[in-house]
């Protein structure tokens, strides 16, 4: 059984401590614009431990927080179909106002549901990271 893959990237007008904060802010807690997450445990002062809960009561836990440049989380529990699912996040600062952040997820599905879990998962993504992008210009 082989893993599948999903990477997208983006590029932000900030320097990496900004974009990794914005990112926990906008997509962890707020979401993404795929409604707000319920914040179960708040994890330690670089989120670390934060549990939150999402839609379908899909359970997702920062495993770890390395402030700012990188952050990986795993699904608990809920209703997803994998049997295994590590979502990693690295905040690459280019200049001042310019940080690559890359979000990956490698995860293993039910048998024969890899192509839809997979497009589920970079169509989840790419939309909360437009919103993520779009809400540099709303914050100046």
């Amino acid at each position: 059984d082989k893993m599948g893959v999903v990477l997208v990237e983006v590029s932000v007008p900030a320097d990496a401590p900004t974009a990794f904060e914005q990112w926990f802010q906008d997509v962890w807690v707020e979401g993404g614009g795929l409604g707000r997450a319920t914040i179960l445990e708040p994890g330690d002062e670089n989120h670390a431990g934060c549990l939150r809960k999402v839609a379908l009561g899909i359970h997702e836990r920062i495993l770890s927080a390395t402030r700012p440049t990188a952050l990986s989380y795993t699904i608990v529990s809920g209703p997803f179909p994998v049997t295994s699912h590590l979502g990693e996040l690295s905040f690459d600062q280019q200049s001042p106002n310019n940080t690559i952040v890359r979000w990956k997820c490698t995860y293993k599905t039910w048998y024969g549901l890899d192509w839809v879990v997979g497009s589920i998962i970079r169509s989840t993504f790419n939309s909360m990271l437009n919103n993520y992008v779009r809400s540099f210009s709303k914050a100046k």
